[in-house]
């Protein structure tokens, strides 16, 4: 009976695996319609290191690089070189690892799934909602640095729930690579694993050298963009809340609620909107974000069914 159940079980994970390539893979040339700069950029950088070791400004096998106005990590670049060896420099070779990358994501969540709930059908339904999710499909679709992210992420954290910490570690140590957002939530992350799973401490002995080495990387060439993750010092942020109720004629500096108008009200009554506007019906099923490059458009980045 157990090996029935499993049959059935790998058949049905196969199908979905299926379903997520083909509505990942399906006309990935033509949709959407053009290469955004991002891609292009990944895609020239990615054939840069392959025909000469350096990016773009001469610097051999950098960890970050200059892009249009910011910076970038090298994680998304590096897995597009083979690729870009095989296609040449084309849509199809700047998108097809999103593709895999998608699927293989498919498959860790679910995974993730049967290691903390050991129930098949659990396993399955959370596979499934992976594999059709809207957000997932586009952002795989343009081989966005997030999806790549999320899918080491998913590594790193099944194989640290499978209890092999030290390959865990590394596979943590590796997702500093791929989306900046990550050297802040990798860490806070792991630390809670650790908290919870105190005898898997020596994780953090694989995963403190990459934090070191990484951030001595980003410090060295890309702190602006680290920075620019936080609001505390944006200054469109404290012109619109703080500087332009403190300078309005019709409202002294002498009224007292002036007083109230300081950089850290205006600090934390962003972060407070920020925060909510990611569970909004607006933002999860209507139009999404407000990041052109990164939006559905049409609806949200969740079905209604959802």
């Amino acid at each position: 009976i157990i090996k029935n159940k499993m049959k059935r079980t790998t058949f049905f994970l196969i199908i979905i695996l299926i379903l997520s390539f083909l509505l990942r893979f399906y006309r990935l040339d033509q949709i959407p319609g053009s290469l955004n700069p991002d891609e292009k950029f990944n895609g020239y950088l990615a054939y840069s290191l392959l025909t000469t070791g350096k990016d773009l400004w001469g610097n051999f096998w950098p960890l970050t690089t200059r892009t249009f106005g910011s910076w970038t990590l090298i994680g998304m670049p590096l897995l597009m070189i083979p690729s870009v060896a095989i296609f040449g420099l084309s849509e199809m070779a700047e998108r097809i690892p999103g593709v895999f990358l998608g699927v293989l994501g498919t498959g860790l969540i679910s995974w993730i799934s049967w290691l903390l709930f050991k129930n098949r059908r659990a396993a399955l339904l959370v596979a499934l909602f992976y594999a059709l999710s809207p957000w997932g499909i586009f952002l795989s679709r343009i081989s966005h640095e997030t999806v790549l992210g999320l899918t080491v992420f998913l590594l790193s954290l099944g194989v640290f729930l499978s209890g092999n910490i030290f390959l865990a570690g590394l596979f943590f140590g590796l997702s500093l690579l791929t989306h900046y957002a990550y050297f802040i939530f990798t860490p806070l992350f792991l630390t809670g694993l650790i908290f919870i799973y105190r005898q898997r401490w020596k994780a953090l002995l694989i995963f403190l050298p990459f934090f070191l080495v990484v951030g001595l990387g980003i410090l060295r060439g890309s702190i602006g963009e680290v920075k620019d993750l936080g609001i505390f010092d944006s200054r469109d942020l404290i012109y619109w809340r703080v500087e332009r109720f403190r300078n309005d004629q019709a409202h002294p500096l002498s009224d007292p609620l002036m007083k109230f108008h300081t950089k850290y009200l205006g600090i934390g009554y962003q972060l407070a909107q920020n925060y909510l506007a990611v569970f909004s019906p607006s933002y999860l099923f209507d139009k999404g974000g407000e990041g052109l490059f990164h939006n559905l458009g049409l609806y949200g980045v969740l079905y209604l069914f959802d």
